[in-house]
């Protein structure tokens, strides 16, 4: 699957990227997620109308409640978060 979204990166689709490091700050028009592993993601600002975002968020809510400050947490594993995003950029 890794060699697949980075191909599909390559050919000039949106792409998505599990950041490791420890950047403060997203690049514009993304925003940073993490799976419940800890594994953070920076996502586009315009995946977060999709439906499968809008029902995560809702789980999530009602996983660990609203909190007005710290990470988004997301209700599902980091291969779970990369086929999502494997398969939205696929779509868009």
């Amino acid at each position: 699957m890794a060699k697949k979204s980075r191909k599909v990166a390559s050919s000039g689709r949106r792409s998505f990227s599990s950041i490791t490091n420890d950047r403060e700050i997203a690049s514009r028009g993304h925003i940073f997620v993490y799976s419940v592993d800890g594994k953070r993601f920076m996502i586009p600002l315009t995946y977060l109308r999709e439906s499968i975002f809008r029902e995560l968020f809702r789980k999530s809510k009602n996983e660990f409640g609203l909190q007005s400050d710290g990470p988004i947490m997301l209700p599902c594993d980091a291969p779970t978060m990369e086929y999502i995003l494997y398969l939205l950029c696929l779509c868009n």
